[in-house]
């Protein structure tokens, strides 16, 4: 449960700052909601890894996060990726 909690944290988070990108998110979101976006992101990483550590130990805590933000990040490196490739197209 640790590890979806974590997860579900991490994929969020991500995606909310590759949302505050303007390379990836173009002219549709205002300045104020960019900087929204990546105050919310950041928040969610964080609190992804103080929910890890306090569940967990800190040490393994540490490594989880670590272990599913490598996993929750894949997904969006990989949909941004062919997204641009698309683009060119």
């Amino acid at each position: 449960m640790t590890f979806l909690l974590t997860l579900a944290s991490a994929l969020a988070g991500f995606a909310a700052l590759a949302a505050s990108m303007k390379k990836y998110s173009g002219d549709w979101i205002a300045a104020r909601q960019r900087m929204a976006m990546r105050l919310a992101g950041w928040t969610l990483l964080v609190s992804g890894l103080g929910y890890a550590m306090a569940v967990q130990s800190s040490a393994v805590g540490i490594v989880l996060w670590f272990a599913t933000a490598t996993v929750a990040i894949l997904p969006i490196a990989l949909l941004l990726g062919f997204r641009k490739a698309r683009r060119r197209k």
